[in-house]
């Protein structure tokens, strides 16, 4: 059943105000882009991105007047490379519905445009938190070059959980994490995000101090731990999937960490296919580079 001029200039028309709308979705309850900055600079279209992974050395010390002797400092740089990979889908109408949209004015369903725009937007967190081991590509949670301080025991010696432990041994865990950077690092850099799987952040959310104080674990560590830098607190189900309970601290700074996304939820225009009309929708990803290792650990076995 082909359309004339004018019908295919109405449904042009219609599929522009509902690629509008899907464009104007919330991103539900994804947050990959919130726990990390964007790397700038991506062509869209690069099959990949070459970064710099950076270690300072060096040390400052006293020095006479007028001396020429004075310390350098230097950078290990190594470059890196994060591949680029494109992430497609697709919603169509047929030429009936399509029909009775133009004769009889029944509105066409925007189900399937929101799907299509909800499992690209699914799909980039979930590369950007846990990469894609097929494609190559790592994420937040799982870079291989990330230092991983484990746990430690409750005082009984039976668990590193932290549903496991009481107060003062979840301090010791999360101060082995900020330790464990500081190790690291020495002090020049300053992490201030932590993510932990859900069923230690319900813990620590949910659970009070103690039977006299309602205050719940998570805000009591929130702070004691704002003198030590740390103001962000999140939670992600996605670090339930790299399994044996992880918990994340780093750095959230564009010189530590960021994430490739150089195209993110687009449409292309409505091509007919036989008896149906189809909108190519694609994102470009790249999951997550960490070009400073020293600003980001991972602590297992919470």
């Amino acid at each position: 059943m082909p359309f004339n001029t004018k019908q295919n200039a109405a449904i042009l028309a219609l599929f522009g105000v509902i690629a509008k709308e899907t464009y104007g979705l919330d991103r539900e309850a994804l947050h990959a882009t919130e726990f990390v900055p964007m790397q700038t600079g991506v062509a869209p279209f690069a099959g990949s991105f070459s970064y710099k992974v950076i270690s300072d050395v060096g040390m400052a010390k006293f020095v006479a007047d007028y001396a020429d002797d004075l310390p350098p400092v230097g950078r290990f740089l190594k470059i890196e490379s994060a591949g680029i990979r494109t992430l497609a889908i697709s919603y169509a109408y047929s030429n009936v519905e399509l029909e009775q949209y133009l004769t009889a004015g029944i509105d066409v369903s925007r189900d399937d445009a929101v799907s299509a725009r909800h499992y690209i937007d699914k799909k980039v967190d979930e590369v950007i938190l846990i990469g894609d081991a097929d494609q190559g590509i790592s994420g937040l949670f799982n870079n291989e070059n990330v230092t991983v301080v484990a746990s430690p025991n409750n005082a009984a010696g039976t668990s590193t959980k932290i549903k496991n432990k009481d107060l003062s041994e979840i301090v010791k865990t999360v101060q082995a994490m900020v330790d464990g950077a500081y190790n690291l690092n020495k002090g020049t850099i300053t992490l201030d995000s932590i993510i932990w799987d859900h069923e230690a952040y319900a813990y620590l959310s949910t659970t009070p101090v103690s039977a006299q104080n309602s205050t719940s674990i998570l805000n009591y560590l929130k702070e004691i731990f704002r003198e030590q830098g740390i103001v962000n607190w999140n939670e992600s189900r996605k670090l339930d999937e790299i399994g044996g309970g992880r918990a994340v601290l780093y750095k959230k700074a564009p010189t530590i960490v960021s994430y490739i996304l150089p195209i993110p939820f687009k449409q292309e225009e409505a091509q007919p296919h036989a008896l149906h009309y189809k909108v190519p929708c694609y994102a470009r990803v790249g999951g997550t580079i960490i070009k400073n290792i020293k600003g980001i650990v991972y602590c297992d076995g919470v």
